[in-house]
């Protein structure tokens, strides 16, 4: 059952040279479970860079995975990675 959501987002983003840039996004969306996965979606602003594209949050147990639909689709598996 999808359920409207606000949906934050905190990443780092950094370049190994520095400590990096701490950036927040915070967005209306949709949250919800299908098997043993939670999921939270929403759209793209054109403050991001990224307007028309959807941006999928997959979390288990295990890691999350980061999927952004548009054109094309991009994939990324991210573990949990402690102590950092």
């Amino acid at each position: 059952m999808n359920k409207n959501a606000i949906i934050s987002v905190v990443s780092k983003q950094a370049d190994g040279n520095d400590d990096g840039d701490i950036i927040e996004v915070v967005t209306p969306g949709k949250f919800y479970k299908q098997d043993d996965c939670y999921y939270a979606v929403y759209e793209e602003t054109e403050i991001s860079g990224m307007k028309g594209t959807t941006t999928t949050l997959k979390i288990d147990e295990e890691k999350f995975t980061l999927i952004r639909t548009e054109l094309l689709i991009l994939k990324w598996n991210l573990k949990n990675m402690k102590g950092n």
